[in-house]
């Protein structure tokens, strides 16, 4: 396993500090491991097991504590004493009314508090007006080529970079050999992105055009675009789609952490 120290230096500050610690990034970029490595170090630090509450919202056998009374009364049971506890919610957006039980833990008992969950329901936006400034997020980001060359034990060379560049960052495609199934299962994460992170949190129901205009943004990268030289592009193809559309889908893409806008400083 490779320790994620970029990410582990700017967490530890915050362990005991009432601040919720959100985890966010694109699907597969490891933010499940990074909890489970702050959790390694807690007890490294002589944290009490007992005071280290973990619960997977993916995992079936957490299926009813997706019920927010549930999950509440499951959780203060388990505090029972004044000593700091350490709450990690992963995937909370499994969770019906999640941010009501973070809010009441955070401000009724003595707790640290780590979540991840998925994009498009924890959104910068969303959090500032759910939690109002007591939050902490940190974004995660697919393996950088160090950690790549740290996985592999890599020496630095041109070779290595250009195999990174080939196969790039998400660590749960290095289980595959053959490069054909590496990117079958990076196109399988994106596609997951594109339908539940985006389509379903905004009810999208032209999800040709969305990609459309994903397919363009992936052929089109590191070159100056605009919402109104893509609507063109769009439309001289037989779309009839506004500028305000196309720089609408094109947010929610980069919201989700498909895309990422640079923008002009000269």
């Amino acid at each position: 396993m490779v320790i994620r120290e970029r990410y582990l230096k700017l967490i530890r500050p915050f362990y005991d500090q009432e601040l919720i610690k959100v985890l966010i990034g694109i699907r597969r970029s490891g933010k499940s491991v990074i909890l489970k490595q702050i959790i390694d170090e807690l007890k490294e630090n002589n944290v009490d097991d007992n005071h280290i509450i973990y619960i997977n919202f993916e995992d079936y056998d957490y299926e009813e504590y997706t019920d927010p009374k549930k999950l509440n009364n499951y959780v203060k049971k388990r505090i029972i004493d004044d000593k700091k506890y350490y709450i990690f919610f992963d995937e909370i957006q499994n969770v019906d009314k999640w941010e009501k039980v973070v809010n009441s833990l955070r401000a009724t008992r003595n707790t640290s508090i780590f979540i991840t969950g998925s994009n498009s329901d924890l959104l910068s936006s969303d959090l500032a007006t759910l939690f109002t400034g007591r939050t902490y997020k940190i974004e995660i980001f697919p393996f950088s080529y160090n950690e790549y060359m740290s996985y592999y034990n890599y020496e630095n060379t041109d070779e290595t970079f250009d195999k990174y560049v080939l196969e790039g960052g998400f660590s749960g495609s290095y289980l595959y050999k053959n490069l054909d199934e590496k990117y079958k299962y990076i196109s399988d994460v994106y596609k997951t992105l594109i339908v539940r992170d985006i389509t379903q949190r905004y009810h999208i129901q032209n999800i040709p055009l969305l990609d459309s205009i994903s397919d363009f943004l992936i052929d089109n990268i590191s070159k100056l675009t605009s919402y109104r030289s893509l609507t063109d592009t769009l439309n001289s193809n037989k779309n009839n789609v506004s500028d305000k559309t196309v720089g609408t889908y094109m947010k929610y893409l980069c919201d989700a952490y498909a895309f990422y806008k640079i923008r002009r400083y000269d």
